[in-house]
């Protein structure tokens, strides 16, 4: 997970049954101290490193199932802004870091003098299948890419259902389009 944060995304991770292992990355060393103290044993196997996510992810060995690209920083006029690594160098870097079989999802935030489909070409462009996900109450938007997906309507009820099995009321609000589909 690059851009750990608090660790704000584990808690439904577990909740949905993944057990699997989670290394996470980030520069503020606040949000894991205040993630330790907020989570109990069901947090599970959760390692946080606190280094530059380019740097760490290419200084890793192996490769990964799924990469969750989360940074952001902060941006006088935005409120919070993705730093450019995101559009520009990482999304090779993270394409190289995955297995076969393996996915990114990335949490996008809006650039400034650039277009959505110029964001979401450039950060697509290392595979072959993108989804695009958009809530109707959020700016932000999640692209998931990889060499292969399911269907955009399928990747669709999958979330529909984990949502509500969550008990999100953003079951209702969201919308999957392909971005990209061979």
């Amino acid at each position: 997970m690059l851009g750990f944060g608090a660790g704000g995304i584990i808690a439904p991770l577990r909740a949905l049954e993944c057990d699997c292992r989670i290394e996470g990355v980030d520069l503020w060393t606040e949000g894991e101290v205040l993630f330790r103290e907020i989570s109990g044993d069901w947090k599970g196997r959760v390692e946080v490193t606190h280094a530059e996510a380019g740097e760490w992810l290419q200084s890793r060995r192996g490769r990964y199932d799924l990469i969750i690209e989360d940074l952001s920083e902060p941006h006088p006029e935005l409120g919070a802004c993705k730093p450019w690594s995101c559009f520009d160098e990482l999304p090779r870097l993270i394409s190289k870091k995955m297995r076969p079989s393996g996915s990114a999802l990335f949490n996008l935030l809006p650039w400034p003098d650039a277009s959505w489909t110029a964001i979401l070409s450039r950060v697509s462009s290392p595979w072959s299948e993108a989804r695009l996900i958009e809530f109707d109450d959020y700016e932000n938007r999640l692209l998931l890419a990889s060499s292969q997906l399911e269907s955009a309507a399928s990747l669709s009820r999958r979330i529909r259902n984990s949502l509500r099995e969550l008990g999100s009321s953003l079951h209702r609000r969201f919308r999957v389009r392909n971005l990209r589909s061979d």
